[in-house]
């Protein structure tokens, strides 16, 4: 042995002492304190590892905004030359920041940075239906209804919403992609979205008309109607929304029928008066694979509006089944493919080779959380989840989830011992008119109990009300000024109501 391998190691310990982990060991006290000194409790299921936070999402433009008074007096923001080559060349590269929608706030799509570890807790706020509102930058996706699904063995089929005649689809897999192609294309539509707002830049604001671009899916109809599913942040905050069909020469209005935050999924419908109007007499319905089921490594095609030039296809496999992400404060549970997303594909259709739509095109990543970029990653709901939401919005115009109207971040025993605070959600901010506020929870507040359980972090509170219905009256354990403890009863509202307050 050398002298090299004699000594490598005599800086590891220069005392030559034995190392051992504190394993001191806290209680928490009847106010949700901690108390260093009992040796009585077990720590280890309170202490909790945060990843670094979440730092948001990248877009991309499709269309930059521009003041209302540059733009030509005759030229409509519909017309049915919006995608010139003039306008083509606003398109930006894909490390653009931005938004195609802006103005809403939405892009067409979604990229995201990829979370290495599921538990990012720290300064996160509850999301969407379950708790508060979505859209915040430390906000956390959440919600029971990602698990919803119609089962089924892989190749049943469902043939839209309603009882239809729907694209015939043989029932054994083609080995041909033109095949399963030209079974669903005509199905897939290209949509198109106009929003007007006010930009602020400091001492002054002015107008602005954007337009974003996106796709959806033909799922059902009716005498009057034909449904379209697409993506809930491709129409967020749109004032006018268009579809363009195949054998149609101009682009049609569409109309929201509802949505659903939590599994970024809505409806619009087109009025066959329009659709006759344009000379056409029948639309191709979508048939939907409703199984749990995919295989990895099965061959896949995605079909959308991409880039808002007209649709266009691109085929990959299934790289990932159920797995969970998170697209700006949304956890979703998706199917991960390597075949192309790109900017306007969301709300349009991952196919298999038999042409049934086995998800709803909605996100892509960007970046890693370390700077990385990422390629061939992109993420579909899956027809599982996406097609009884969509069922339940055609047929209500919204999914009931319950939220309480909070947005708040975790107190860990770390910070308790730190700050003596107790152990649970501190309450960050409190959405006006919402179900917290009527209950009189306050910002500074520490919610330690929901129903008379304990609640230790942000994703217990979460699952808590997820576990509950809209309209029930829940009692909410607080710690008031780090040393009051106050109850409060609170009455869960629909975080889908178009009267709900959100921030």
């Amino acid at each position: 042995m050398g002298w090299y391998e004699e000594h490598q190691n005599d800086n590891a310990n220069p005392n030559n002492t034995d190392e051992k982990e504190n394993n001191e060991e806290r209680t928490v006290d009847s106010k949700g304190y901690i108390n260093v000194d009992d040796p009585s409790h077990d720590t280890e299921k309170y202490e909790n590892v945060y990843d670094k936070p979440f730092e948001g999402t990248a877009r991309e433009t499709l269309n930059v905004p521009v003041n209302a008074a540059e733009k030509p007096s005759d030229e409509s923001a519909f017309s049915k030359d919006d995608n010139s080559d003039d306008k083509k060349e606003d398109i930006k590269d894909e490390k653009t920041n931005g938004a195609a929608n802006r103005g809403n706030g939405k892009s067409p799509y979604y990229e995201i940075k990829v979370k290495t570890k599921k538990n990012n807790k720290f300064g996160k706020a509850i999301a969407i239906c379950l708790v508060c509102s979505l859209g915040l930058g430390t906000g956390i996706g959440a919600g029971y209804g990602f698990s919803r699904a119609v089962s089924g063995n892989k190749g049943n089929t469902y043939d839209g919403v309603l009882t239809t005649t729907a694209a015939a689809v043989s029932s054994i897999k083609s080995s041909s992609a033109s095949d399963a192609i030209a079974s669903v294309y005509s199905a897939v539509v290209s949509i198109t979205t106009e929003s007007e707002g006010m930009a602020n830049y400091g001492f002054y604001t002015v107008p602005y008309k954007a337009q974003g671009a996106g796709s959806g899916v033909i799922f059902s109809e009716d005498n009057s109607l034909v449904y379209v599913a697409t993506n809930e942040h491709v129409i967020d905050g749109a004032q006018n929304i268009a579809i363009a069909f195949d054998d149609a020469d101009e682009i049609i209005p569409a109309t929201v029928v509802g949505y659903d935050e939590t599994t970024d999924l809505a409806v619009l419908s087109v009025e066959k008066a329009d659709l006759e109007a344009q000379g056409i007499e029948n639309v191709t319905i979508a048939t939907f694979d409703t199984s749990e089921e995919v295989n990895l490594g099965e061959s896949v095609i995605a079909i959308g509006n991409s880039l808002g030039e007209g649709k266009t296809t691109t085929g990959g496999m299934i790289s990932a089944e159920n797995k969970t992400v998170n697209v700006e404060g949304k956890e979703l549970e998706v199917i991960q493919t390597d075949a192309a997303i790109n900017p306007g594909n969301s709300g349009g259709a991952l196919v298999d080779y038999s042409g049934a739509v086995i998800g709803i095109n909605t996100a892509k990543t960007f970046t890693t959380t370390d700077g990385s970029s990422a390629e061939g990653v992109g993420y579909a709901i899956p027809s599982s989840i996406a097609v009884p939401i969509l069922q339940e919005i055609r047929e209500t115009g919204s999914v009931e989830k319950p939220y309480l109207g909070i947005t708040g971040q975790d107190i860990t025993t770390q910070l308790s011992e730190l700050y003596r605070l107790p152990v649970g959600v501190l309450v960050t901010s409190v959405i006006s008119g919402g179900c917290a506020e009527q209950a009189g929870i306050e910002e500074g507040d520490v919610i330690v109990s929901y129903n008379d359980t304990n609640v230790m972090d942000m994703d217990t509170l979460v699952a808590l009300v997820g576990e509950s219905n809209v309209g029930d009256e829940v009692k909410i354990g607080i710690i008031r000024n780090g040393d009051t403890a106050v109850d409060v009863t609170a009455v869960l509202g629909n975080i889908n109501d178009p009267g709900t307050a959100k921030e």
